[in-house]
């Protein structure tokens, strides 16, 4: 109504031009819109409501407890949102990808953890997996959180850290990544976060249990990212990825591949090997 009685007493006051008239109108607008941010904030907030899913503490190294709470735009659908308190500070991290809580059992069964890394504990809320590790600005906690993965892939994955004033950030967000190790920092060697991008597909003849007798996987390699010492991103490291490689798996490039496999259980070959996909016919007849 306010509005209205501006445009009308302009009107009848001044002769002004047509562009002066829709300027005029456009700066009121504008006014109006900056007297009033708490219902510009509302109106935001009702296009994308977040809803509480859960909640957890914890207790940083060094540094005060700080309180997580997940949120979600989807009741009871993972969550795409984490807030954090610590004192009188509030930080919030929206996610790329919706991350979820860790099942209790994988879906294999068995009494472990879907996301199980014997390297990082479980938090008892089961949100997250926690890490520690050391630099030369003292000790720090990582927070490791999953989200749902399809059928052939390996799930989202998102670790957070902690700067000094217990500012959170994310140190690595990757759409696929199933971490299956974490180091720790040492004295002379930095952190590292150690994952599979991709799942390794089985080929084998016996179909019921296919890895009772020969069989053969893709390859598959693992990705290792260096956690900086500085409260930076973790990069990937082409050459701590060759050497973890070598000593765990094997090595012939830093990307997956369907054309050449590993293969195992091969007669008169005590060791698994890499050979093209080419042979398989010849390996496994």
């Amino acid at each position: 109504m306010q509005r209205k009685q501006t445009a009308h007493i302009t009107q009848a006051n001044y002769s002004w031009s047509k562009s002066h008239k829709c300027f005029a109108v456009s700066v009121a607008l504008l006014l109006l819109a900056l007297s009033r941010p708490s219902l510009l904030l509302a109106q935001a907030s009702h296009k994308q409501p977040f809803n509480q899913v859960g909640h957890a503490t914890i207790y940083p190294q060094e540094l005060p407890p700080v309180q997580l709470v997940f949120e979600s735009a989807h009741v009871h659908d993972g969550f795409t949102r984490i807030r954090f308190l610590s004192g009188t500070k509030a930080y919030e991290i929206v996610t790329a990808y919706k991350l979820r809580r860790i099942n209790p059992q994988s879906d294999s069964g068995g009494d472990k953890p879907d996301f199980n890394v014997p390297s990082l504990p479980l938090d008892r809320s089961r949100y997250f997996r926690i890490g520690h590790y050391n630099d030369s600005n003292g000790e720090h906690t990582l927070l490791f959180f999953i989200g749902s993965a399809s059928a052939s892939d390996t799930c989202p994955l998102l670790v957070i850290g902690f700067d000094s004033e217990a500012q959170p950030y994310k140190l690595l967000e990757k759409e696929n990544l199933e971490v299956t190790f974490f180091r720790p920092s040492t004295v002379d060697k930095p952190a590292l976060i150690i994952g599979k991008p991709t799942l390794s597909q089985i080929q084998s003849k016996n179909i019921e249990n296919p890895m009772s007798g020969p069989y053969a996987s893709t390859y598959d390699p693992f990705a290792v990212y260096v956690v900086p010492t500085s409260f930076e991103k973790a990069t990937y490291s082409l050459e701590e990825s060759r050497i973890y490689n070598r000593q765990h798996y094997f090595w012939a490039g830093p990307h997956s591949s369907e054309s050449t496999l590993i293969y195992y259980n091969i007669p008169g070959r005590p060791r698994p090997f890499a050979a093209p996909a080419s042979d398989l016919d010849k390996i496994i007849p």
